[in-house]
């Protein structure tokens, strides 16, 4: 598959109107989901120009953040690969959350569980074939392995395409969380049910492994992780590390960033069969419900990069306008959807 990193603009509201009654310029919500490293300094420029970041944007992150001396940082954050492009994507990130900051008040939005929250992955074999499997028991959930192989030959992903599309996941020995699509569920959450997050203020700052802290010591060392795994920072790569704001640190950028609780984990993966079934569900409703909240849905994909779900993802929101009667407007939008789903896979 072509890897790609691509900036998308999904125009979703027409009339201008996204609540009965309510002018554009009092509700206006632009959904700016970045769900890739940014590789480019383009998209930090455009933030400035005729796109980007207002005050009516709320920005998604689909990376959970790391604290420094907990090892490596979320593959959004970093380009492992190269120290050059690595660094521009450091850069980058801290140049989008500087913006961000500045031009709207509204919190960051942070879509990622954390690893060890993760309830399943999908195992992408050889012949063609995915399963399910449970994180914790590490075995395989047979009605949900049905239930994801029905949705991929809804889309007709079988046999031969589905052994192209698992070497993006090479490096992961072809399984994947499904992490775009979990965080894309949590973002649509966010838009309705504010009592499932909660609130913290975070501190991001830039590290190199050649700065020091207030008594001469490097900040960025070797870290040996509980499952004995060792980390060992880059000579040369800036990390965007962030921490929970004391009140009286120094040194960094401060934010509003709002998390989902843990307990409604099991909840998102709850919808998650409901968003991949091939019926209509209370999830597919909630969906179109959330688009005809936006007016804008912005979103940074690095399609087949290091994994399957972004192009998975665009085919789960296809998805929920395939059971139900449309709207003009949401025959409009799935349309949108499914031209960017035909480039993706093509």
């Amino acid at each position: 598959m072509n890897k790609s990193y691509v900036y998308e603009e999904v125009f979703c509201c027409k009339d201008g109107m996204l609540d009965e009654g309510s002018p554009r310029e009092n509700t206006r919500l632009d959904a700016f989901e970045v769900a890739g490293a940014l590789t480019t300094d383009e998209i930090v420029t455009g933030l400035k120009g005729s796109w980007g970041i207002r005050p009516y944007t709320q920005l998604y992150i689909p990376a959970y953040p790391s604290e420094c001396g907990t090892g490596d940082v979320a593959s959004n954050f970093r380009f492992k690969e190269d120290k050059e492009l690595n660094n521009i994507v450091s850069k980058n990130w801290m140049g989008i959350l500087r913006e961000y900051k500045e031009v709207t008040k509204n919190p960051v939005i942070i879509t990622a569980v954390h690893r060890n929250d993760r309830l399943r992955s999908i195992k992408m074999n050889p012949d063609g074939s995915v399963i399910m499997i449970d994180k914790k028991t590490r075995e395989e959930v047979p009605y949900e392995s049905k239930l994801f192989t029905d949705f991929l030959l809804k889309y007709n992903i079988k046999g031969d395409d589905l052994m192209k599309i698992r070497e993006s996941s090479i490096g992961s020995n072809y399984y994947s969380y499904l992490s775009d699509m979990i965080s894309f569920l949590i973002m649509v959450n966010s838009k309705f049910s504010p009592d499932m997050f909660t609130i913290k203020k975070l501190m991001f700052e830039e590290i190199r492994p050649t700065d020091l802290d207030s008594e001469g010591n490097k900040r960025l060392n070797r870290v040996i992780k509980a499952d004995g795994s060792e980390w060992t920072p880059i000579e040369g790569h800036n990390y965007l590390y962030f921490k929970e704001y004391s009140g009286s640190d120094e040194g960094g950028d401060t934010n509003d960033f709002l998390f989902i609780k843990k307990e409604y984990i099991d909840s998102i993966y709850d919808q998650l069969w409901e968003l991949i079934s091939t019926e209509e569900s209370k999830t597919k409703e909630l969906v179109r419900r959330f688009f005809s909240k936006v007016t804008m849905y912005l979103r940074w994909s690095d399609y087949w990069v290091n994994d399957v779900d972004d192009a998975f993802t665009i085919l789960s929101i296809i998805n929920c306008y395939n059971y139900s009667e449309l709207t003009d407007e949401e025959q409009i939008l799935k349309e949108k959807f499914t031209k960017i789903a035909e480039r993706v896979f093509g």
